[in-house]
């Protein structure tokens, strides 16, 4: 039988191979294998509510966290009845989705930032076909621009949901790290806007498809503290008794089931403790 003499060099060579191909195995498993494609609801013709997640996207923060976005923009309660067919991931609309939970909806509540298109409500107002209309900021500034009147606003005596995100609770279940992953990047959002304003109005301006730098920064002005993750237990109490109504279908006298079974709120809080943040309640 033959043998093979291996000399030192030759030992010291297949060593460093054996330890460089161990390492390539190493990153390769640290590193995602490819980045998780999401779909976000989007209203027609934008929401002031909806800025994060503009901001999430243009600025590559649900990119960092390995997610390929995409908007689908149509009508709310599209967006609410894609979510329960999970054709939609993440569908920004509060008011359609509590009251799609209260009828047996298998949704819930993920994070804070959902209405119908408001840009034919805006034109109506400027054609005098209406004499009043409620509108949320961007679309509210542009009114004024063009020489109406604000009556009142009403985030000034009314705390809201607008723009809070719900998934489908399979979603949540088959999904959690991604899910963990989305809420991340709109805490992160939040932030944006509250810490870089030119980078917000950018975004306004493109959203909005707003020219007019200095109407793009009074909206600026009113949004820059207006958002957060949280999801306080009253807003949300308020938010599902305005959906118990005969008109909506709930019988009168019939209580409101606990309204916290419809909120992913330990999942939330998950993210904000990890994050450094002081997690709701």
């Amino acid at each position: 039988m033959d043998l093979v003499i291996i000399t030192w060099r030759q030992r010291l060579y297949f060593a460093l191979v054996a330890t460089l191909a161990i390492a390539v195995i190493m990153i390769c498993a640290d590193k995602p294998s490819s980045a998780q494609s999401i779909k976000i609801g989007k209203t027609i013709g934008g929401s002031g509510f909806h800025i994060p997640s503009y901001i999430a996207v243009d600025k590559g923060l649900l990119k960092a966290e390995g997610l390929n976005a995409d908007f689908i923009s149509t009508t709310a309660g599209v967006l609410v009845r894609a979510a329960i067919a999970k054709e939609v991931e993440f569908v920004p609309i509060p008011g359609g989705g509590s009251e799609a939970m209260l009828k047996g909806a298998p949704l819930a509540f993920i994070v804070g930032e959902s209405f119908n298109a408001e840009t034919d409500r805006v034109a109506a107002l400027i054609n005098k076909s209406i004499h009043a209309a409620i509108l949320s900021f961007p679309h509210a500034a542009r009114a004024e621009k063009a020489g109406l009147k604000i009556l009142v606003k009403t985030g000034d005596y009314i705390p809201r949901l607008g723009g809070t995100f719900i998934t489908h609770r399979d979603f949540l279940k088959e999904k959690r790290d991604v899910t963990k992953r989305f809420i991340r990047a709109m805490v992160r959002a939040n932030d944006y806007v509250k810490a870089n304003k030119q980078g917000t109005i950018d975004v306004i301006q493109k959203y909005f498809e707003i020219k007019d730098a200095a109407l793009a920064e009074g909206i600026y002005k009113q949004v820059a503290n207006a958002y957060g993750p949280e999801m306080p237990n009253d807003l949300l109490m308020e938010l599902f008794q305005s959906r118990t109504t005969p008109e909506l279908g709930w019988p009168a006298g019939k209580p409101l089931p606990d309204i916290e079974q419809f909120v992913a709120r330990d999942l939330l809080n998950e993210v904000l403790k990890e994050m450094g943040r002081k997690v709701t309640k």
